[in-house]
């Protein structure tokens, strides 16, 4: 494993052996793709552009496209077929789209906007034919920001975290219906990833100590995560 100058975001491929990463390794600035086997611990680029400016990738569920966010001075959507063709820019306007997220049927995918001035949460068709709002400031009125959104296994809910102003700027982690409504809030934490059946989420929980371990919280429990 090259140390890289940051712990890079990852997406699994649906083998479970492969995983895309948005990093460098060090000293090395800014974040490339990679697709990485964690068998024979093999690292191959996934686009010539070494320049960086790519993050937050998102394998579809048949394993054969990529979503992830090219930063730019804005930033867009881009979709990445693995087969080797080119890419194609699925969401860019004058004003920030990112950190995107395919939902399980890979028909749409949820990402991160500013096009009211502050994020919001969306959900958006891959046709592009319809674009509908989850989480808005009317749901968070201290919103400061939202960060990695990723939908259950079902489709039905998107976890993520919201960042809170006031006490510290508390990130929170959060769940809300994909068809949008009332949050949930479970957690302070960051970084959710969901169990198969849906029922837990690990995430990089912020204890009171400061510490961030890797915990585990049951979906609509009252018990603290573990």
């Amino acid at each position: 494993e090259p140390a890289t100058n940051r712990p890079p975001a990852a997406s699994w491929m649906p083998d479970s052996r492969r995983l895309v990463l948005a990093g460098n390794p060090a000293p090395s600035s800014g974040a490339t793709l990679w697709l990485a086997d964690t068998r024979s611990e093999s690292l191959s680029r996934l686009l010539a552009d070494p320049s960086g400016g790519q993050t937050t990738p998102s394998v579809s569920p048949d394993g054969k496209r990529l979503l992830f966010t090219k930063l730019e001075v804005d930033r867009d959507i881009v979709e990445l077929p693995l087969d080797g063709s080119a890419p194609r820019t699925l969401l860019a306007t004058s004003l920030p789209e990112f950190a995107p997220a395919w939902s399980p049927s890979g028909d749409q995918f949820a990402y991160v906007t500013r096009r009211n001035g502050s994020d919001e949460l969306w959900v958006r068709s891959k046709e592009g034919n319809w674009d509908r709002p989850v989480v808005t400031a009317k749901e968070f009125p201290t919103l400061e920001a939202l960060v990695s959104p990723v939908f259950s296994p079902d489709g039905s809910r998107i976890a993520y975290t919201a960042v809170l102003a006031g006490g510290g700027r508390r990130r929170s982690l959060a769940i809300s219906p994909a068809a949008g409504g009332t949050p949930t809030i479970v957690a302070d934490g960051y970084a959710p990833t969901w169990s198969p059946d849906g029922s837990k989420i690990a995430f990089l929980w912020i204890k009171p100590d400061g510490s961030t371990p890797v915990a585990i919280i049951s979906v609509g429990s009252d018990r603290p995560p573990t």
